[in-house]
């Protein structure tokens, strides 16, 4: 099975995520791209299925929603990855 971080798993992703991002009217910033970039290599199920909830109410894929789709699934991880580390050290 290929590596997801091979050059072609790479590209891959890249060759979907950006059209997908297109045709949702989703500006290409890294955050975003972060979001729709996890969302079609599927590695992240409760993003995939936050995703496909919106893509089945037709809902429009506003700056904010994607705001709020990173700061769900990346920011808050990320969080509670510092609070951990913190705890561990102390």
């Amino acid at each position: 099975m290929e590596n997801e971080t091979s050059p072609e798993a790479v590209y891959r992703w890249v060759r979907l995520a950006l059209p997908l991002m297109s045709k949702h009217n989703v500006a290409a910033t890294p955050h975003n791209y972060t979001v729709w970039y996890h969302y079609v290599s599927g590695s992240n199920s409760a993003l995939n299925k936050a995703i496909d909830a919106m893509r089945d109410k037709g809902e429009i894929f506003s700056e904010e929603k994607n705001v709020a789709l990173y700061a769900r699934f990346f920011t808050e991880k990320d969080e509670k990855e510092l609070r951990q580390i913190r705890e561990d050290l102390q």
